[in-house]
């Protein structure tokens, strides 16, 4: 006598016993944790406050260009270091 796989027929039967439950039992929690974001200036990082003016003596990276040169190499010259 062979055994009942009565894990299969569970999986089976739970199939189409789902869409009959009712609504309820698959929602969330009601109630969400809401986590604010801190405000600071982008700037000069210091808190946000209404009418906020950075101060003049501080210093500004974008005040600074960038400066960068981009050149194409061939890379059959490239060769692995081991």
């Amino acid at each position: 006598m062979s055994e009942i796989p009565w894990v299969g027929l569970t999986a089976l039967a739970v199939m189409f016993l789902i869409p009959l439950l009712p609504d309820w039992v698959f929602e969330g929690r009601r109630t969400t944790t809401h986590w604010p974001r801190r405000h600071i200036c982008g700037v000069c990082g210091a808190p946000w406050t209404e009418g906020h003016d950075c101060e003049p003596d501080v210093d500004l990276p974008a005040a600074r260009p960038l400066r960068g040169e981009l050149r194409r190499i061939d890379a059959r010259s490239l060769t692995l270091k081991e």
